[in-house]
């Protein structure tokens, strides 16, 4: 899931980075009692605060802000993430991913 990759990638040992662009894009809720008079309330109070941008600021200050790891996540130059990087450009990754998932890692 984005969100937690997101939170992830910007805590130490910074060692891990987003490879591609998402799957896919869903939003959250938050849950009333079935009934409940809260309900509307919360829902043009969620609604207000995302027009107003301040889900936003309050996603870049707890996770890039007050991340461990610069704005930009950990080195994404090391060794390892250009290695993760050069896989993934070549496929490899997927053929893997694939030979595990369907093959059930088995060779021949």
């Amino acid at each position: 899931e984005s969100t937690m990759n997101e939170y992830i990638e910007q805590r130490k040992p910074c060692d891990t980075m987003k490879v591609g662009g998402n799957l896919d894009s869903k939003g959250y809720g938050i849950a009333t009692p079935k009934g409940s008079s809260l309900r509307n309330a919360v829902n043009l109070a969620v609604l207000k605060l995302n027009e107003q941008g301040l889900l936003d600021k309050l996603k870049n200050k707890w996770w890039y802000d007050k991340g461990e790891c610069g704005s930009g996540g950990g080195d994404s130059k090391t060794p390892v993430n250009l290695a993760v990087l050069k896989l993934s450009e070549q496929g490899v990754l997927d053929k893997l991913k694939n030979k595990w998932w369907y093959d059930k890692g088995e060779c021949g």
